[in-house]
């Protein structure tokens, strides 16, 4: 079955192309199966099986935390430093955890992860070997409670959990002026409408809302500068790199609060976004010599 790491990575070391991009999108029920570490262990063996291949592997739930990075330009257009935040992450899935990891990287402040139980933090109970690596490198202060507990005070919402988790009252117990980003697809943790008012920008997953956040926007550029430069591997820096990118294709005199995030249709953005994947590339060394 090539739902057998070994199975799987043999099978594919039979390919004889150069460059192989694989996705977990290409595998129908591959949630389970990949969120065990699999992955690691398939990037591993096919590094090992096939030494003079580019072998790239990004799961799709990766870009998802590139929606998050937009808060990094957003911010930075309103005078508030990424060390100087507060981020609340709602959802703990493989998402939620890589936008907790590459925003800690980023170097942003407080950081609180929170799944159906609660509040994340080092020493809690019911934590898979994920969410205890997250516990220990996030929520110092070991905040416990409910997402409406830690919410207070908070300067950025991300949402990649579930609708309806959020009201308006919410909002006002944040701190001034807070950054919404309401991912939940079809239906968003808050409504923009239950948010107009409250939140100095709100984004979601939806093109029928203002600031759609759509992986779109990141992952053609992201592989166009792996593969320009001959990169073995996509870095975190390279992650950031590509959001500040996004962020920057829109203009500063453009800016507004319903729009902070470029067009899908914008043909700048992915240009744009290899050439600072490229440099970070270099910069971090994730290329074949």
């Amino acid at each position: 079955s090539l739902y057998d790491p070994t199975v799987f990575t043999d099978e594919v070391a039979k390919l004889k192309g150069e460059k192989i991009l694989l996705s977990n999108e290409n595998f129908i029920g591959q949630s389970m199966y990949w969120a065990h570490g699999n992955r690691t262990r398939i990037a591993e063996r096919l590094s090992a099986a096939m030494p003079e291949a580019t072998i790239i592997l990004f799961i799709r739930n990766q870009l998802d935390l590139l929606r998050s990075l937009y808060a990094i330009g957003v911010y930075g257009n309103i005078d508030k430093k990424p060390e100087d935040c507060s981020v609340v992450i709602s959802g703990m899935g493989a998402a939620g955890l890589a936008i907790g990891k590459i925003l800690r990287d980023a170097g942003y402040g407080e950081l609180i992860g929170v799944d159906s139980t609660g509040s994340i933090y080092s020493g809690r109970d019911r934590l898979n070997f994920a969410k205890e690596w997250f516990a220990d490198h996030t929520n110092p202060d070991r905040k416990a409670g409910t997402l409406q507990d830690v919410l207070e005070g908070a300067d950025i919402f991300i949402g990649v959990s579930a609708p309806d988790l959020i009201d308006a009252s919410d909002l006002r117990k944040m701190a001034p002026n807070p950054i919404v980003f309401a991912m939940a697809n079809p239906d968003p943790e808050i409504r923009p409408e239950a948010a107009d008012g409250l939140a100095a920008v709100m984004a979601t997953g939806r093109s029928d809302f203002p600031n759609q956040i759509n992986n779109v926007l990141a992952f053609p550029g992201i592989f166009r500068g792996a593969f320009d430069v001959g990169a073995h591997s996509i870095t975190e820096s390279m992650k950031v790199a590509a959001a500040l990118a996004i962020a920057a294709t829109v203009d500063e005199d453009d800016l507004t609060p319903n729009f902070v995030v470029p067009s899908v249709f914008d043909l700048t953005v992915a240009p744009a976004v290899a050439a600072a994947v490229a440099n970070a590339a270099v910069i971090d060394g994730a290329i074949r010599s």
